[in-house]
């Protein structure tokens, strides 16, 4: 039995890449994207009120013909407008750089950030951030110290 579903699972592993190139590929055809961010959840970490963490994250265009992300998130505490304007040729992936202040309460935090992409009409492709905004007896490695 096990043998079995090791053999379908490599079966269907090879399928995936003949017909797709790549799991992601694949994923993003299921889902209809033409435009992805990788990592969906960005972890920027834990840091102490008012620090700026910069982060990077991936987006692949999927279509066959060249994109361009030319606005997105820019708000008191996260940014994306560093690199921007950006083409994306057709089947790749390119880096861009997201700026994120820790700005509010201290305790664990998740904002939403966008990207708007010109691909044959407007698009907003988003992300997520997460991280830890730290109070003020506390140091980045999470143990507690005296100020």
């Amino acid at each position: 039995g096990i043998g079995g579903l090791v053999a379908f699972a490599c079966v269907f592993a090879g399928l995936i890449y003949a017909t797709f190139g790549s799991l992601p590929a694949a994923l993003a055809f299921f889902r209809d994207e033409q435009v992805s961010v990788s990592p969906r959840m960005v972890d920027i970490g834990e840091g102490q009120p008012g620090e700026i963490r910069k982060v990077t994250v991936d987006v692949t265009n999927w279509t066959d013909q060249p994109i361009r992300i030319f606005g997105g998130t820019s708000d008191c505490s996260c940014t994306v407008l560093g690199d921007l304007p950006l083409t994306i040729p057709a089947k790749e992936t390119r880096a861009l750089s997201v700026d994120m202040s820790l700005k509010g309460k201290p305790g664990i935090f998740t904002r939403k950030a966008a990207l708007l992409v010109d691909n044959e009409g407007y698009q907003v492709v988003a992300f997520h951030l997460t991280g830890r905004i730290l109070g003020a007896t506390q140091k980045a490695n999470g143990m507690n110290s005296l100020r």
